[in-house]
């Protein structure tokens, strides 16, 4: 006789939370239009961080079980969703994006620093020629990723360190992310936020542009904490 045990694989925190409050959806007896408690009480409850209650939210919206009112909270929308399994498993093997902002944030800002003080005429060239190909009024879901990505890595480039070039170019490509996209489509993706990453990105590059490494390292902090403020709420 074969005794053959399944595999046990352990969900992440995400994964935890969201069949935690599907489960207490479904024993609360919610119905559509009912309108789960605020981030506040429901992070307090789970006992997690909300960046982490962030993404399971953005999940339960991309399965169609929840929605999002900006400013209004979390509302059921559906009590079943026909395809759950296949996009759960759109998700798998997913990096936590919230994760992914913390690396950026501890490696961006000093890029952005090297680049003011050692990039050349050529390489601002580029990095103006990358702006300029993004025209806001930026509609939701429409930022150019492909040019968010050349941006910053040219920035990596711009520094002349194999090393941080690689270091970033590792980095950005998580934001082609399944897990990622989803955050950000949850309504967390909205006009004002694309516009404003258009707008950070400009800050930065006169930093670039005047030789000022302070400047760019601040303008670059502070772009990437917006979007940890927006996304998240942290």
């Amino acid at each position: 006789m074969v005794f053959k045990l399944n595999q046990i694989i352990k969900k992440r925190a995400y994964e935890e939370i969201v069949d935690s409050i599907w489960s207490a959806i479904q024993e609360n007896n919610l119905s559509p239009g009912d309108r789960l408690p605020s981030e506040a009480e429901l992070s307090k409850q789970l006992r997690v961080a909300r960046p982490t209650l962030r993404e399971a939210l953005s999940v339960l919206h991309f399965l169609g079980l929840l929605q999002s009112v900006q400013g209004g909270g979390y509302y059921v929308k559906s009590l079943a969703s026909d395809d759950y399994m296949d996009k759960i498993a759109t998700l798998q093997g997913s990096i936590s994006p919230y994760d992914q902002l913390i690396a950026r944030l501890a490696v961006e800002p000093n890029v952005a620093r090297l680049a003011a003080e050692s990039r050349t005429r050529a390489e601002l060239s580029t990095l103006k020629s990358i702006l300029a190909q993004v025209k806001p009024p930026v509609g939701p879901g429409e930022y150019p990723i492909d040019l968010d990505v050349e941006f910053h890595n040219t920035l990596a480039v711009s520094t002349h360190n194999v090393l941080l070039a690689t270091m970033v170019e590792s980095l950005r490509p998580m934001e082609r992310d399944p897990l990622y996209r989803v955050v950000l489509s949850a309504g967390y993706g909205t006009e004002r936020y694309l516009n404003d990453v258009a707008h950070d990105h400009l800050q930065i590059l006169n930093a670039v542009a005047k030789g000022s490494g302070q400047e760019a390292h601040d303008a670059m902090q502070q772009h990437l904490l917006n979007v940890r403020r927006k996304l998240f709420g942290d």
